[in-house]
């Protein structure tokens, strides 16, 4: 079975060279730190396409490359967009195409750098920002306002990570690449891991992945690793990231014989009895009911303000349904273009899934899934002979409904993974 290639010992000597090893490393912490949501990287063009170049170069200087998959992606994106042509009447801009392409070429390069060792690579990068998340998120429980402060000056100093003053969200963040502080008016909700990312509920993302690649890797032994990822993911205090933790119980419960399925069972319960009862899920379900008609009246009347108008919040579920209705005149090909960019001018959706049913449309959905239900079958069922590559499907559009991140180099490297066959 493949775990065995991923023993610390054997896999240094198929990675056969130190260089290689600290450019895997190197590919591994550049998609999630451009993944975290804490910086602009990824919105800056020329870092974009310099990025791009100096991948494309480094792969084709060092693998042998499918040509195929040059011209099938090309075939693909004339065929979209003549599509979207001929039934919205729109065509995105330039710089709109550039960085699409650039993101799908990115997550394709990185993947066929990685090569299989990927998730070896993964969890090690997301043990150690685990363990410096912990380590700070003591500090920020017992003194918050030094870490605070602290954060705030290094930021400031060298100019590192991101800032941001007074948004929908928070009263303040600010970021040193490593981690986030927020400040919220909730006094609660200042007190939450949010690791290197932008939010706790997106670090449990990246905990949850780190706990999956470790669980597969190690034969479903539990381990220190383990511990330190369950942790973190608790740290977060995130619904999506307990019901993250949900779902890989119950992918362990099915690859992994239990002695006592009653107690394992019985703890799977447990924590969803603990996610639907919380004070936070209970106040995220009141809002959604109460503030719905709020939210559509407000939106409605957001429209009809200047430019200058700030942004409005719709929540997760009110705003899916709010943009999915707007998505019926153009359900296909979706509004990939200047009407697009002009529609989420005034809108705050915290999820990716209604914005990216709106922009790529019925089409874009569709390759979405069949592209990371190939990923997820290559991953558990071919690399690794196990069950329910569904669970990993599954985890990865959680966090999508959950969380906006179209503009992240992890959205397109986990479904697009598969497609480093084409580089050997």
């Amino acid at each position: 079975m493949l775990q065995n290639i991923f023993r610390q010992d054997i896999i240094f000597n198929n990675v056969n060279t130190d260089f290689n090893k600290k450019t895997k490393y190197f590919i591994t912490y550049f998609i999630l730190i451009t993944s975290s949501g804490t910086n602009s990287f990824l919105y800056n063009y020329m870092f974009l396409f310099l990025s791009t170049c100096f991948l494309g170069f480094y792969v084709h200087s060092k693998y042998t490359v499918n040509i195929y998959i040059y011209w099938s992606l090309g075939l693909l994106l004339i065929t979209y967009l003549i599509g979207l042509y001929l039934f919205n009447r729109s065509i995105p801009h330039i710089s709109d195409i550039i960085r699409f392409v650039c993101f799908v070429l990115i997550a394709i390069y990185s993947a066929s750098i990685l090569e299989k060792y990927w998730i070896y690579f993964f969890e090690k990068a997301l043990y150690i920002l685990a363990l410096i998340s912990l380590v700070l998120f003591i500090i920020q429980i017992l003194n918050f306002n030094f870490l605070f402060n602290l954060i705030y000056f290094i930021n400031n100093t060298l100019h590192i990570g991101g800032s941001i003053n007074k948004d929908l969200f928070r009263s303040y963040s600010s970021n040193i690449i490593i981690y986030t502080i927020n400040e919220t008016s909730n006094e609660a909700s200042s007190f939450r891991n949010c690791g290197f990312a932008f939010e706790p509920g997106f670090f449990s993302y990246f905990m949850n992945l780190g706990l999956f690649s470790n669980l597969i890797l190690n034969k479903f032994r539990i381990n220190f690793h383990v511990i330190i990822f369950c942790v973190a993911v608790i740290s977060t205090f995130s619904t999506s990231g307990l019901i993250g933790l949900m779902l890989i119980m119950v992918f362990y419960s099915t690859n992994k014989k239990i002695n006592n399925k009653l107690l394992f069972y019985g703890l799977i319960l447990t924590l969803m009895f603990f996610i639907v009862t919380s004070e936070l899920v209970m106040k995220k379900t009141y809002d959604t009911f109460t503030e719905r008609k709020e939210a559509y009246e407000y939106i409605e009347i957001a429209s009809l303000t200047s430019s200058d108008a700030p942004k409005v919040s719709m929540g997760r579920f009110t705003g899916n349904e709010y943009i999915l209705q707007k998505s019926l005149d153009s359900p296909i090909f979706g509004h990939w273009g200047s009407e697009q960019n002009s529609f989420f001018k005034d809108l705050a959706i915290p999820s990716s899934f209604g914005p990216f049913c709106y922009t790529f449309g019925f089409i874009g959905f569709i390759l979405l899934s069949v592209s990371l239900y190939k990923s997820s079958t290559l991953l558990v069922i071919k690399n690794f002979q196990l069950k329910t590559p569904i669970i990993y499907f599954i985890l990865f559009l959680l966090y999508v409904f959950a969380f906006t991140i179209i503009y992240t180099t992890i959205f397109w490297f986990i479904p697009l993974n598969y497609l480093r066959k084409y580089f050997s």
